[in-house]
C-alpha cells in the first residue's frame, strides 16, 4: 500500500511539474522528452502492480499529449515568424507592429488570411505601414461580409480598382462598405459586385465613369439575373454602339430636335448618365420598336437583349450611395 502511495504521489508530481514546463516552448520540448522516458522506464520497473501502471500509463498519455501540444505550437509560431519576415520583404519595411494591430483588431481573421492580404497589398503597390494596414483591413472585411471570394482576391482586386481610377487607399474602406450596403439593397454580394466592377473597369474609365457609379452599374446590372459575363457584354455594347453615332442612337429611340440636340449633349459630358436617359426612352416603347431599336443600333443576342429590358427597373440604383 505504500509502494502504491509513493507511485499515485509522484504521479501527481509529474503533473504539476508538466505545467511548469510551459514557461518556455523549447525547454518545455526537451524536458517533456525527458520526462516522457523516466516514465517509460519507471513503467517498466512497476508492471507488476495494476494500480500504479494504470496511473502511470494515465500521466503519460496526458504527457504525450501535452508534447504533442508544445510540438504544435513551435511549429505555428515557426510559421508565423517566417510569414512575418516574408511580409516585411515584400513590403520593404517592418510592418510587425501593424500585422498584430490588425490580428487584434480582426480576431475573427487568422493569421494566414493576414499574411495573404498584407502580402498581396504591397505586391499591388500598396506602400507605407498605416495604409497597407488600413487597406489589408477593408478587403478582409469586404472578404468577410461578402462570403463568396477570398481575402486575398478582395485585395487584389480593389487595389486593381484604386489604381485605375487614381484613387488614395483611405477610399478603400468606403469602397468596401459601399459594395456592402449596394449588395443588400440588390440582393446580391459584395464580392460579385467588386468582380463585375473589375470587369468594366477599363470600359468605366475611358467614359469617365466614376468608381462610385460604376459599383453602383455593376450591383444594378447583377440585379437583372444574367452572369457578370452577359452583363458586362451589354453595357459595353450599349456604351461603344452609342458612341459610335450618338445622334443616330437618339433617333432609333424617337428622340428628334431640342431632345435629340439634349440627349448628344448629355452623353458627350456624362456617359452613363447619357445610357441611363437612352434605357429610360427606349423602355417607354412598345416591344417591337424596342427590338427594332436595338438591331438598328447594332445590340446583338437574345440575353444581352434581356439585360437591357429588365435593367430600366433597376437603374435606381446607379446614383445609390453608402
Amino acid at each position: 500500500m505504500a509502494r502504491s502511495n509513493q507511485l499515485a504521489s509522484l504521479a501527481v508530481d509529474i503533473v504539476i511539474n508538466a505545467r511548469r514546463f510551459r514557461s518556455t516552448l523549447q525547454r518545455t520540448r526537451g524536458d517533456l522528452k525527458t520526462t516522457d522516458k523516466s516514465a517509460r522506464n519507471l513503467s517498466r520497473s512497476i508492471t507488476g502492480i495494476g494500480l500504479a501502471a494504470s496511473a502511470f500509463l494515465i500521466v503519460q498519455r496526458g504527457l504525450n499529449l501535452i508534447t504533442n501540444a508544445v510540438r504544435e505550437s513551435i511549429l505555428a509560431f515557426a510559421k508565423l515568424e517566417k510569414q512575418i519576415v516574408d511580409i516585411n520583404k515584400i513590403a520593404k519595411q517592418n510592418v510587425t507592429a501593424e500585422f498584430f494591430q490588425l490580428a487584434n483588431e480582426l480576431p475573427s481573421a487568422s493569421f494566414q488570411q493576414i499574411s495573404d492580404v498584407f502580402a498581396a497589398s504591397a505586391r499591388a503597390g500598396i506602400q507605407g505601414k498605416e495604409a497597407l494596414k488600413e487597406f489589408t483591413k477593408s478587403a478582409l472585411l469586404l472578404a468577410e461580409v461578402s462570403g463568396d471570394i477570398a481575402p486575398k482576391d478582395a485585395a487584389e482586386g480593389m487595389a486593381r480598382l484604386i489604381n485605375n481610377f487614381d484613387l488614395g487607399t483611405d477610399k478603400a474602406l468606403r469602397l468596401a462598405n459601399m459594395m456592402d450596403v449596394l449588395s443588400d439593397k440588390n440582393v446580391t454580394t459584395a464580392g460579385s459586385i467588386l468582380r463585375m466592377s473589375q470587369r468594366l473597369s477599363g470600359l468605366a474609365e475611358s467614359a469617365d465613369i466614376t468608381v462610385q457609379d460604376l459599383s453602383a452599374l455593376s450591383a444594378s446590372l447583377l440585379a437583372t439575373g444574367q452572369s457578370a459575363t452577359v452583363g458586362r457584354t451589354a453595357f459595353s455594347q450599349l456604351l461603344v454602339k452609342i458612341g459610335q453615332d450618338i445622334l443616330k442612337a437618339g433617333g432609333l429611340i424617337g428622340l428628334r430636335g431640342e431632345e435629340l440636340k439634349e440627349f448628344f449633349l448629355l452623353f458627350k459630358g456624362n456617359a452613363l448618365e447619357g445610357i441611363k436617359e437612352f434605357i429610360r426612352v427606349l423602355s417607354k416603347l412598345n416591344e417591337a420598336d424596342r427590338q427594332n431599336a436595338l438591331k438598328e443600333l447594332g445590340v446583338q443576342g437574345n440575353r444581352i437583349q434581356q439585360v437591357l429590358a429588365v435593367l430600366p427597373g433597376v437603374l435606381g440604383k446607379l446614383t445609390e450611395r453608402a
